[in-house]
């Protein structure tokens, strides 16, 4: 009996995260189901193991949220690149690389950026439908205000902005994902959240972020 393809909740669990929330669910798409649980229910204390690191490029900068300057982040594992605010940290782990905005407001506002392995083909379509399904079941009053198709080095991919209410803090919080469709069902998921109020505050470098990545030869 073939398995029906379910949408990483993983991605949900980082978006909570970065807000400095807690979730207590978890759902996987591949047949690695209950390894990959386990593994999740560890982030949490993975700045404490070997795995998480500081990017030197992203150290020794101002704090300040008005700087022009940028540095480039290569992954040689997922073989990616992209541009990003040179006050900002990068940090990696097994599952995402965050790149943190300066801590000077209620949440620490971030862009998480997941490499994905899906067990079947899907379709640009296909994956925005699995993703919005999987939003609406989530999170707590989820409303999609936009949504629109991009193309990048050759990559398709959509571009989705949603509001959700955390139940807990009963705070507002709007979010950016954008996807790409690799070859060999490779999925590259760039995720921004922040508050309602704070979510324009740095959307322009969210934009250049986006904009910069590339796959690299």
């Amino acid at each position: 009996m073939q398995k029906k393809l379910i949408l990483p909740l993983l991605i949900l669990f980082l978006i909570l995260q970065w807000c400095m929330f807690k979730e207590n669910n978890f759902l996987n798409n591949t047949d690695q189901q209950t390894d990959q649980t386990e593994n999740i229910n560890n982030i949490e204390n993975s700045q404490n193991t070997d795995n998480i690191k500081n990017v030197d490029d992203a150290k020794n900068v101002e704090n300040t949220s008005d700087s022009t300057e940028t540095a480039q982040y290569e992954n040689k594992i997922e073989n990616f690149s992209l541009d990003f605010p040179k006050n900002w940290t990068v940090k990696e782990n097994t599952f995402n690389v965050t790149i943190s905005t300066p801590k000077d407001d209620e949440i620490n506002e971030n862009v998480i950026i997941v490499t994905q392995q899906l067990q079947k083909f899907l379709s640009v379509a296909e994956y925005y439908e699995e993703t919005i399904r999987q939003l609406k079941e989530t999170l707590e009053n989820f409303k999609e205000t936009k949504s629109k198709d991009v193309t990048q080095w050759e990559l398709k991919g959509k571009t989705i902005i949603y509001e959700h209410i955390h139940k807990d803090t009963n705070l507002t919080l709007k979010s950016l994902q954008t996807f790409f469709m690799a070859p060999e069902n490779r999925v590259y998921s760039i995720n921004y959240t922040a508050t309602k109020d704070s979510f324009d505050k740095y959307i322009e470098w969210v934009e250049t972020i986006i904009n910069s990545f590339k796959l690299n030869k």
